[in-house]
């Protein structure tokens, strides 16, 4: 794992940072997120082929990572059908560097090596993979929700709609916690997002 200071960190974190201003969510947590980007320095470190801005922990804050290559291309901004302000939170994480290739970040597949293609058609509406955790499960989502295979059932039920879940994960990585972990307890129900049996 090479780790390198140049100004493309310096680069990337301004990109973040416009990206951030620009598809701003009145959350307590996008403006926590922004807060910790815009104070932070940042380095670049490439696990295999892909390039990560990475901050180590400030006090008792945990890293902050956003991938931005692979195989030496700019790794692109979310494709439709997701929202332009999944972009912003995509790739973060909240564990260092050694283990980012398998954190369990939110929006992880949004980037694949060609188009972003439907995985799947659910009654008329296209399927998108939106995140695989650890174990390879993956979520899915048609742009509005965020759908995960029932395995009693055999069939994609809604957990959430995006924007709710997206904003539950945020707030788990800024806590540096998994928020895989917490989602299976049960932690998010309040906010009316399903726990799925089997993931």
């Amino acid at each position: 794992m090479a780790t390198v200071t140049s100004k493309l960190a310096a680069r990337a974190k301004t990109a973040w940072m416009a990206i951030l201003a620009e598809h701003r969510r009145p959350w307590p947590e996008w403006t926590e997120l922004e807060r910790r980007v815009r104070q932070r320095d940042f380095i670049t470190q490439s696990i295999g082929p892909h390039v990560f801005l990475f901050s180590d922990a400030a006090g008792a804050e945990p890293p902050l990572s956003r991938q931005i290559s692979s195989r030496g291309a700019a790794v692109p901004e979310a494709a439709p059908p997701f929202p332009g302000w999944i972009a912003a939170l995509v790739g973060l994480a909240c564990l260092g560097a050694g283990d980012l290739s398998s954190a369990g970040a939110l929006a992880g597949d949004l980037w694949p090596p060609d188009k972003l293609r439907p995985s799947e058609t659910l009654e008329g509406t296209a399927i998108f993979v939106l995140q695989r955790n650890r174990s390879g499960t993956p979520l899915f989502s048609d742009g509005t929700s965020v759908l995960g295979h029932a395995e009693e059932t055999d069939t994609l039920e809604t957990i959430a709609e995006l924007e709710v879940f997206s904003r539950f994960c945020l707030r788990q990585s800024l806590m540096g916690e998994d928020w895989v972990a917490a989602w299976r307890r049960g932690d998010a129900e309040a906010e009316g997002i399903r726990p799925l049996a089997g993931f």
